[in-house]
């Protein structure tokens, strides 16, 4: 097999109906004058206008698009020449993304239509390419612009779809979610996003190796895995097709080696075959173990002749859904805990690595042991995936349709259940997905506006439980997201997107069965906000933050140009929060409201059952937070913005989601709960302090040894000995090893923010090299580190953020990436006094 990428390309805007004939089609564009735009890389319209000075990049930093104008009304033509490969006989064209709509012509031939961005175009061209070697051949990609295809869908849609199915279901495009705002001023991605090549073969054309893995289990010793092979090709002859198949730990040694020899015929094939590794090494999630992986390595070969390499990489495990959304991994019950990730960065679809794995990097530093990667995102390559595997964060895929009934006749039936194939065939060798899921919100978006109507909705429930039960038996298909219960939101019952989405109350919501969505609302750090309204926009003038009659966002009307969904019902408890009277104090309140009801939502999340019931397994099995990350162009609720800046409930929900974890519950009684979501069992103690803020002084302080085991959730005891306790008084609770080493620490206190007297503390801090030590005089409330202004306070990450600290302890706190500059500061919430120190 030959490959050769093509990346010269020239594009220029053009105007014409979709009804029209391909041949009337291929007229307009040999009639369209105008100037070309270059590019030299794969890249969408709006970055290929950037590149070439149309428009300034500034709009990648502050997100208005009206320098586009009306790029949106345009359609796109993206044309390239190339020589006629000298290798191989037979030559296929492979594009693996094009957004959206598109119709491609080569030498003047119509080859056929893309309508899905999930879908690669691929057709063989062997004999529409010129053999004259002076000729070059011409390849032109007709886009049409997504705001034409939206009217088109609309005039032409069943009868039976009207008010029920919207255009956008029709138009099989991700959702850029964060450039809502940007799409009317004329910003909606568009061109080619994925690699185009031309693929060259001799004799044969391998198409799909699919790889399916059981364990053997009796008695789940799991001492066994039985692997078997399935390859997929196609003879462009009669003969003998030759597998040397190689399988080897990754990090390792050789386990199986073997030589298939198989008589084929000319056209399509498949070849089967399995194999066996003993005591294989198993891949666990994180926090149970590790994550090995094997490698799959076939050279192929026809009639003596060499024709392919193919790699594969898999991991041998099992997970088994047990009961209402429980899961086990290698027969031990897991439980998941993480964040939604919504499509990453928004200026364009072509995959951006640095923010993908970046991303990816801070959902493990944060410890999440799951993600749910939303439905209709985008197209993501196997790299992005080897990542979850090696990090053993697990994956809950959604297929790529969401939010509506959708369109369901022959045409539609056949491209929406192949994406999912696509999808299905493309990531199943992945230890890191656990499940596949329909999609998002489409049954829950129909309840929630009371619409008894279901179009297309057997395509979740029948055709992809069907392709998911044939093509990957071994893993588990969820139909919906959320599905299951008395109502689809239910969350006693399957999975649960919680009562904010739409304002409905949900019985049963604080100690739901597993949370694939919950949502608060906040601004990002002040920086950021700053960095993307403006300072003159920070604050509006008559702003008052108080709660008034009649008034339905609580946020500045400034702030909607950034902030989606910026009312109050989404937000966390600001009213138990003081006042605030400048920019910096109100980011302090909306973010510090919505992460200590984040962190309360993970923590009832990880004691699993009300205190009462304590001594039950853990109902709750899993929680995870909408959303992970913010696309671009505005802030909606992402525990990382689009300048990759972590946000407070970021480190909110890192301290949640602490493996081996205390907490204190303030309700009747205070109660010290141990939680163990890991393999292994915890001994050590527990060191509690009873502290008066306003008297700076310790009031009683006690150590209690503790046993924590595996997988349990549990109060450990009540403060009952602290008897009576003053508001002013904040309880400090320290969990410590058998080596003495402080594992977590976790403080409450019995009142609400505004009940308490903070003083102006005073925090200082010393660096050997890229740790941190942070003490305080008195009581710092919310202790904020950051680096230098004047740009140099990005980039910046730090092991720990946002917290508290008591004079009685000292935090040592890694760096754990640099930005520009040297200067580090500290400062608490309340406190006066902010230390700086410049780094070496």
């Amino acid at each position: 097999m030959e490959k050769k990428k093509l990346t010269q390309w020239q594009i220029m805007k053009c105007k014409c109906a979709f009804e029209e004939s391909k041949e009337a089609l291929l007229h307009t564009v040999q009639q369209t004058n105008g100037d070309w735009l270059i590019t030299d890389k794969i890249a969408q319209v709006h970055q290929i206008l950037m590149e070439n000075n149309i428009v300034g990049k500034q709009v990648l930093e502050d997100g208005f698009a009206t320098e586009f104008g009306d790029t949106d009304e345009y359609d796109w033509i993206y044309k390239t020449k190339f020589q006629t490969p000298g290798m191989g006989e037979h030559h296929f064209l492979r594009c693996e993304g094009l957004d959206t709509v598109c119709d491609v012509f080569l030498n003047e031939t119509h080859l056929g239509t893309s309508e899905s961005m999930w879908l690669p175009f691929e057709k063989e061209i062997t004999d529409l390419l010129i053999k004259d070697g002076d000729r070059e051949n011409e390849l032109i990609f007709y886009f049409h612009s997504h705001i034409k295809m939206l009217h088109y869908y609309e005039e032409i849609m069943p009868e039976a779809y009207k008010g029920h199915v919207p255009p956008a279901a029709m138009l099989l495009k991700s959702d850029e979610y964060g450039s809502d705002f940007a799409v009317n001023k004329g910003y909606r991605n568009i061109g080619i996003f994925g690699t185009v090549a031309l693929v060259s073969f001799d004799k044969v054309k391998m198409e799909y190796t699919d790889i399916n893995i059981k364990l053997g289990q009796p008695f789940q010793v799991y001492d066994k895995a039985y692997v078997g092979v399935t390859f997929e090709g196609k003879a462009f002859e009669d003969g003998r097709v030759r597998l040397q198949l190689h399988v080897r730990e990754k990090a390792g040694d050789d386990v199986y080696s073997c030589l298939e020899e198989h008589e084929v015929t000319k056209g399509d094939f498949s070849i089967t075959t399995s194999f066996e590794i003993k005591n294989p090494k198993l891949w666990w999630p994180r926090n149970y173990g590790s994550q090995p992986m094997y490698q799959l390595n076939v050279d192929v070969c026809m009639n003596g002749w060499k024709q392919d390499t193919i790699s594969k990489n898999f991991g041998v495990r099992e997970i088994r859904k047990t009961g209402n959304m429980k899961f086990e991994c290698n027969g031990r019950h897991i439980r998941i805990f993480g964040a939604n990730i919504a499509p990453i960065y928004g200026p364009s679809n072509v995959f951006h690595e640095e923010s993908a794995f970046d991303l990816i990097e801070k959902a493990s530093i944060a410890g999440m042991s799951g993600v749910r990667i939303w439905g209709p995102s985008k197209p993501y390559p196997e790299s992005f995936y080897d990542k979850f595997d090696e990090l053993g964060i697990l994956v809950w895929q959604d297929f790529p349709t969401g939010g509506s009934e959708m369109p369901c006749d022959e045409k539609y039936l056949s491209l929406i259940v192949g994406q999912a194939e696509a999808m299905l065939k493309r990531l199943k060798h992945h230890p890191s997905i656990y499940m596949w899921c329909g999609g998002n919100e489409n049954i829950y978006m129909n309840e929630c506006i009371d619409d008894t109507s279901n179009i297309g909705y057997d395509i979740l429930t029948h055709h992809f439980k069907e392709l998911s039960e044939r093509l990957d038996p071994y893993r588990i298909y969820h139909a919906s997201c959320p599905y299951e219960g008395i109502y689809t939101n239910d969350p006693d019952f399957g999975d649960s997107h919680g009562s904010r989405a739409l304002r409905r109350y949900c019985p049963g919501e604080p100690y739901g069965a597993f949370y694939s969505e919950n949502i608060r609302v906040y601004p990002p750090q002040y920086k950021s906000m700053k960095r993307l309204l403006g300072e003159d926009n920070m604050w509006e003038d008559g702003y008052l933050d108080i709660k008034r009659k009649g008034r339905l966002r609580a946020m500045p009307d400034s702030w909607a140009k950034a902030l989606v969904n910026y009312g109050e019902e989404k937000l966390g408890p600001v009213q138990d929060y003081y006042y605030a009277d400048n920019p910096k104090d109100l980011v302090y309140k909306f973010t510090a409201a919505a992460s200590q009801d984040i962190y309360s939502m993970f923590a009832r999340a990880r004691r699993g059952n009300p205190h009462h019931k304590s001594v039950e397994n853990p109902f709750c099995q899993g929680y995870m937070i909408w959303k992970l990350n913010d696309p671009w162009p505005n802030f909606y609720t992402g525990l990382i913005d689009h300048y990759g800046e972590c946000s407070m409930p970021y480190y909110a929900v890192k301290k949640a989601v602490a493996p081996v974890w205390i907490d204190l519950e303030v309700d009747d009684r205070i109660y010290l709960w141990g939680v163990n979501d890991t393999s292994g069992h915890f001994v050590g103690k527990v060191v509690l302090t009873a502290f008066k803020i306003d008297e700076n002084k310790i009031l009683k302080q006690i150590e209690v040894p503790v046993a924590i085991l595996s997988d349990s959730a549990r109060v450990v005891m009540n403060l009952d000995e602290f008897g009576p306790i003053q508001w002013v008084t904040g309880i400090h609770a320290a969990l410590i090893d058998e080596n003495g080493n402080t594992v977590f620490t976790t403080n409450a206190f019995v009142t609400r923010e505004n009940m308490l007297p903070f003083p102006e503390a005073k925090v200082s801090l010393t660096a050997d090299g890229d740790e941190l030590t942070v003490r305080t005089d008195s009581f710092a409330r919310c202790v904020e580190l950051s680096a230098g202004e004047d740009g140099e306070e990005f980039g910046w990450m730090f092991e720990d953020n946002y917290f508290d600290l008591f004079p009685f302890e000292e935090k040592r706190v890694r760096i754990l990436k640099r930005g520009r500059g040297s200067c580090v500061c500290a400062k608490a919430q309340y406190g006066k006094v902010t230390d700086r120190i410049q780094l070496k």
